[in-house]
């Protein structure tokens, strides 16, 4: 995966957030655990992306305090898939599929339409499964990184990013679509939206993550 783009935080999520606790209220115990994160207050923004490779993708924020409590570190990192809400505009059911990374709810994508327009009342999930996947990205930054070293990182966070000609990867969310990033030669570096900015940082990831 690569961007090349950066996307500020939205802060009006009520309607992703409602839409999520009406999904999940009506998804098998199993998934009991996502729902109390989102009734506790967990979401905190949204970041909309539609770009390669993710459409139509919307990516949520979490709130730190109820990260941790809620962080399963050795979770696996899978798509519900199979669930259809109704969308008023189209007047018709279109798919959903939520993304789930280490025990927390991270974003969720509607292939067939950019901006939904979603009935909350009308919810199909009696066909849903499971796909686990895993992050290449995650993969080729582990070959360069030792054991001590992976297991500070979040699979879920890191993806590729390139920016000015280089190939950093993203290790971990900051403000306003700021993030920490790490480069082929394990130099680590935070990245700013607003103004853009690629500032090396000095230390290493046990230090600065």
């Amino acid at each position: 995966m690569t961007f090349n783009f950066f996307k500020k935080k939205i802060t009006d999520y009520k309607k992703d957030e409602e839409l999520m606790i009406k999904i999940f209220g009506l998804l098998p115990k199993e998934f009991d655990y996502i729902f109390r994160q989102l009734n506790d207050g967990i979401l905190t923004g949204v970041e909309k992306l539609n770009k390669e490779p993710y459409t139509n993708y919307t990516k949520f924020s979490l709130n730190v305090a109820l990260l941790n409590q809620y962080e399963d570190k050795k979770g696996s990192f899978f798509q519900i898939r199979g669930i259809k809400i109704f969308d008023l505009d189209l007047a018709k059911f279109i798919d959903i599929n939520i993304d789930i990374a280490y025990g927390l709810l991270i974003g969720y994508s509607t292939p067939a339409k950019e901006k939904i327009n979603p009935d909350t009342t009308n919810i199909q999930v009696v066909g849903f499964y499971i796909k686990y996947f895993e992050n290449d990205d995650f993969k080729n930054l582990s070959a360069i990184l030792n054991k001590e070293e992976v297991k500070l990182l979040n699979a879920a966070d890191v993806y590729e990013v390139a920016l000015k000609g280089k190939k950093f990867y993203h290790l971990k969310d900051l403000e306003d679509g700021d993030f920490i990033g790490i480069d082929l030669d394990k130099r680590l570096y935070k990245i700013t939206h607003d103004p853009f900015e690629i500032i090396e940082l000095k230390g290493n990831i046990s230090e600065i993550i």
